[in-house]
């Protein structure tokens, strides 16, 4: 059995005869093609989140404590473990962030710094509560990230 699929014109399928025919090139090991690419061995692909907070440490311990808000407009990128920005981002109004809809694999944030701030220590706790980015370059560590899992806590 396989399914072709030619061009995004030809996406219009539905649903549950999709999801019966991806059961079965699972189960009997078939093909799959779309748009024109033989893929021998299908492998679900479940969409995953990175993201959290940057907030002003106003009392520079480096973990976040009430009333220490976030800052809004601070670029944020996603980046592979090589150090390719795959996507960057602003923080919202409340200063959070979220990159979405994540193959599984490896990735490093990248904050840069507004001009006038700096970062806080990082890792003065074991929590979430901290603050994670490397303070001379604003790199986190690269972290592996599952199918469908959300990571919340880099920050």
């Amino acid at each position: 059995m396989a399914v072709a699929i030619s061009s995004t014109n030809d996406l219009r399928v539905n649903k549950k005869a999709f999801r019966a025919s991806w059961q079965n090139l699972r189960h009997v090991g078939a093909a799959l093609v779309v748009a024109g690419l033989l893929v021998t061995s299908p492998v679900m692909v479940w969409a995953g989140k990175i993201g959290d907070y940057v907030w002003n440490d106003a009392d520079g311990d480096g973990i976040q404590e009430d009333g220490e808000t976030g800052l809004s407009g601070v670029t944020v990128n996603l980046q592979d473990c090589s150090g390719t920005n795959l996507s960057t981002m602003q923080t919202d109004e409340a200063g959070k962030y979220l990159f979405s809809g994540l193959v599984a694999g490896r990735y490093r944030i990248h904050f840069v710094a507004p001009a006038g701030w700096s970062f806080s220590l990082p890792k003065q706790t074991t929590g979430r509560e901290d603050s994670n980015p490397d303070p001379g370059t604003g790199l986190t560590g690269c972290r592996p990230l599952a199918d469908r899992q959300s990571r919340r806590g880099i920050d």
